[in-house]
C-alpha cells in the first residue's frame, strides 16, 4: 500500500514534532496516530490550526528549558554530608545508597525523589563523591556527597604522599655493609694521599 501524509498534532518520538507533515503507513495512521489524536489529515485548514499550536508549544518548551536550567544550577550547588561508621582505611561498614542521599537532600531543603538519584553502586568509601540527579528529559545535575567517618576528621582519610620506609636489614648484612663502606673510605683516603 501507499504511504499517506498526516499532520502531527503532538510531538511523536522517532517520527516528528508538532506541525510536521510526515508520511506513514496507512495502518499506523488509522490504528494509532488518528485515534489517539496525535495526528490529523494534512489539509490546508489543519495546517493553519497546527501552526498556531506549534508556536504555542515552542514557547512553552522555551519556558520549561529555562526552569530546567535553573533547577540544574541550584542542584549543582547542593552539597550534603553523611556521617557513617568506617574503619581506619576509610572503608564504610555499611554504605550510602540513593535513598539516604535523597533523605539528606530533603533535610537540606531540596526535595528529591529517590528514583531521580542515579548511582552505579552504593558509596562504600569515605571521601567526596559526585552523584548524578535526573532533573527533566535529558538534563542531569551533579550534587556533592561528602562521606565522613563518625568521630574522625576528614583529613585523616585524605590520601597522603607515600613515605618510603627503609628496608629491613638483617644484622649480618648490616655488618657487611659497614665493612664495605669502611674499605671504600680507606681506598679513597689512600688515593688522595698518593696524589
Amino acid at each position: 500500500m501507499k504511504d499517506m501524509e498526516v499532520l502531527l498534532r503532538e510531538h511523536v518520538r522517532h517520527l516528528g514534532r508538532c506541525g510536521d507533515v510526515v508520511r506513514v503507513a496507512p495502518g499506523y495512521a488509522r490504528n494509532f496516530l488518528l485515534p489517539r489524536g496525535l495526528a490529523a489529515a494534512a489539509t490546508e485548514d489543519n495546517k493553519r490550526q497546527i501552526a498556531r499550536r506549534a508556536a504555542r508549544l515552542a514557547l512553552e518548551e522555551a519556558e520549561k528549558a529555562e526552569e530546567v536550567a535553573a533547577a540544574v544550577a541550584v542542584l549543582s550547588e547542593l552539597s550534603v554530608t553523611a556521617n557513617e561508621r568506617a574503619d581506619e582505611n576509610g572503608h564504610l561498614y555499611g554504605s550510602v545508597a540513593a535513598a539516604a542521599i535523597a533523605e539528606m537532600c530533603t533535610a537540606a531543603g531540596t526535595e528529591i525523589d529517590v528514583k531521580r538519584v542515579h548511582l552505579d553502586a552504593p558509596i562504600k568509601n569515605v571521601g567526596v563523591h559526585k552523584v548524578s540527579v535526573h532533573v527533566h528529559g535529558e538534563s542531569y545535575a551533579e550534587i556533592t556527597v561528602v562521606v565522613q567517618a563518625e568521630g574522625a576528621p576528614m583529613e585523616s582519610f585524605l590520601e597522603a604522599e607515600p613515605v618510603e620506609e627503609p628496608a629491613a636489614v638483617s644484622p649480618g648484612a648490616a655488618a657487611e655493609e659497614s665493612d664495605a663502606e669502611a674499605e671504600a673510605g680507606e681506598a679513597g683516603e689512600a688515593a688522595e694521599g698518593e696524589a
